[in-house]
């Protein structure tokens, strides 16, 4: 399961430039009245870029829980860039919470296929009933000028 623990901020947002491109008119006093719909346009265009790419467009903060890794080996993020893994905490069925220190894991930095690895031989053990949550942030930018043109422009 993955959960996006911290939206994109309104002010991130490119409504000025969303505007120019609509060829919006202005100077009739009345220009904030479509922003609240022209802001939920871009977010689902966002939303819609992000789902077909796998990448999140703007920085923000993700929580991805398993019940088990896919490889003891090394699990694979389901967003990337992934500028850096926040945390790995195990949870057991009774919710005991275990923080993971940093140096038992690395990031593998990939554009399409970022991996959380072991330091050592596995990654941790998840017990019976229990989860891992891996808090992480991923994003090509923290602000809509570090999204490449292309992506700007779908």
């Amino acid at each position: 399961m993955l959960i996006e623990e911290t939206g994109v901020a309104e002010a991130d947002l490119p409504l000025e430039p969303f505007k120019a491109h609509l060829r919006m008119g202005s100077g009739f006093g009345t220009e904030t009245v479509q922003e609240p719909v022209l802001a939920s346009f871009l977010r689902a265009a966002i939303a819609a870029i992000e789902a077909r790419t796998g990448k999140a467009l703007i920085s923000r903060l993700f929580t991805m829980t398993v019940q088990e890794w896919a490889d003891p080996q090394a699990q694979a993020l389901p967003v990337g860039p992934v500028r850096q893994i926040v945390s790995v905490t195990v949870v057991s069925r009774d919710a005991m919470e275990t923080v993971i220190e940093p140096q038992r894991y690395w990031l593998v930095r990939d554009m399409q296929a970022p991996l959380l690895k072991p330091s050592g031989p596995m990654l941790p053990f998840i017990p019976p009933q229990g989860s891992v949550q891996v808090v992480f942030e991923a994003g090509l930018g923290e602000s809509w000028g570090a999204v490449p043109a292309d992506l700007q422009q779908a």
